[in-house]
C-alpha cells in the first residue's frame, strides 16, 4: 500500500528544486499559463487530500491525539492556516464525511457522493464544493435526503460548484445611473467582487417574489458563457438555488438593457409577455 505521507514528501521535494533552480524566472507567458493551469490541478488535489483526510478521521481522537481542542486548532498547526481557513476544510469533511455501516464497519457512501467523487477527481476545490452545496445544507432539514441527493447529481452539481466557487477580498463599488461599472473575467466564475457589485445592485433573487437575498443566491450568465456570454456584472444576475436549476424550464426569461436586468415572466404572471424592470420585493431597508 502506498503512503501517502512519503508521496506528499515526493511532491514537496519535487517543488522545492522547481523552486531553488529559479526555474520560473525565464518561462514565457504561454509557459506561465501553463504552470498555473498545472498548479491549479495540484492545488485541488492537496485540498482533496486534507478534506479526505479530515473526514476520514475521528473527529474527537484525531485533534487529542496531537494535544489538540479540536480538528480546527489541528488543521491550524499542522496546515499553518489560521481559524478561518481551518475552518473551510472542517466544513468541506463534513460535506463528504462517510459513516460507517453498524455491522459490518463498511463505510457508507458520502452525504455528497458525487460532489466528493468530483472533489477527488480534482474537479472541484474546497470553494466550489462549500459553495455548490452551502444553499442545501443551510437549509437543514426543510430539505430532505432524497431532493439533496437529486442535486448531488454529478454533472450538474460539479458545474454548479465551477461556476459559483470564488474567494474574496474587500472591494468598493462604485455605479452610475444604477448601473455597476463593470469588472470583466475571462474566466466562467464570477469573482467575489462582481457577486458583491451584482448583490449590491439587485438585493435579492431576481425572479419576483422571490425574497432570497442576493448574497445567498449564484450568479446566472444571463447569455451563458458557453455561447459567448462575458463573465461580467452586465451579464450577471443573482438567482436563488431553484429559481437557477428551474429557470430553464419555469418560463422565466433574463435580459440586459444597459446594464440593468430586465425580466418577462411566463403567461400565467404576465399574459402580454412585456419585459419589465424587477422591483424588489423587500423594501430596502431590509437589505441594510
Amino acid at each position: 500500500m502506498t503512503n501517502p505521507a512519503a508521496v506528499l514528501d515526493r511532491v514537496v521535494t519535487d517543488l522545492d528544486q522547481l523552486l531553488g533552480a529559479d526555474a520560473l524566472m525565464s518561462l514565457t507567458d504561454a509557459e506561465r499559463r501553463v504552470v498555473l493551469s498545472a498548479a491549479g490541478d495540484a492545488l485541488r488535489r492537496v485540498e482533496a487530500t486534507i478534506i479526505e483526510t479530515v473526514a476520514t478521521g475521528d473527529p474527537v481522537d484525531l485533534p487529542n491525539g496531537a494535544g489538540c481542542r479540536n480538528v480546527n486548532e489541528l488543521l491550524q498547526r499542522t496546515l499553518r492556516v489560521d481559524s478561518r481557513g481551518a475552518a473551510r476544510f472542517v466544513k468541506a469533511g463534513k460535506v463528504v464525511h462517510r459513516d460507517a455501516e453498524l455491522t459490518s464497519g463498511e463505510s457508507l457512501p458520502a452525504r455528497w457522493p458525487a460532489l466528493r467523487r468530483a472533489m477527488l477527481d480534482g474537479a472541484v476545490g474546497t470553494d466550489g464544493l462549500l459553495a455548490a452545496t452551502g444553499p442545501i445544507e443551510s437549509a437543514g432539514d426543510r430539505i430532505g435526503a432524497a431532493d439533496r441527493w437529486k442535486a448531488d447529481d454529478g454533472p450538474v452539481s460539479a458545474a454548479v460548484a465551477r461556476h459559483t466557487g470564488c474567494t474574496g477580498a474587500i472591494q468598493r463599488v462604485f455605479t452610475e445611473q444604477g448601473r455597476i461599472v463593470g469588472m470583466t473575467v475571462t474566466d466562467r466564475i464570477f469573482n467575489v467582487h462582481q457577486r458583491r457589485a451584482i448583490t449590491l445592485r439587485d438585493k435579492e433573487c431576481l425572479i419576483p417574489g422571490c425574497h432570497v437575498p442576493a448574497s445567498w443566491c449564484e450568479i446566472h450568465h444571463v447569455t451563458e458563457h458557453s455561447h459567448g456570454g462575458p463573465t461580467s456584472t452586465d451579464n450577471g444576475v443573482p438567482l436563488c438555488w431553484w429559481h437557477h436549476r428551474s429557470l430553464v424550464f419555469s418560463g422565466w426569461e433574463i435580459r440586459m438593457h444597459d446594464g440593468l436586468p430586465e425580466i418577462r415572466g411566463p403567461a400565467w404572471w404576465d399574459p402580454l409577455h412585456h419585459w419589465r424592470t424587477p422591483r424588489l420585493s423587500l423594501p430596502d431597508f431590509a437589505f441594510t
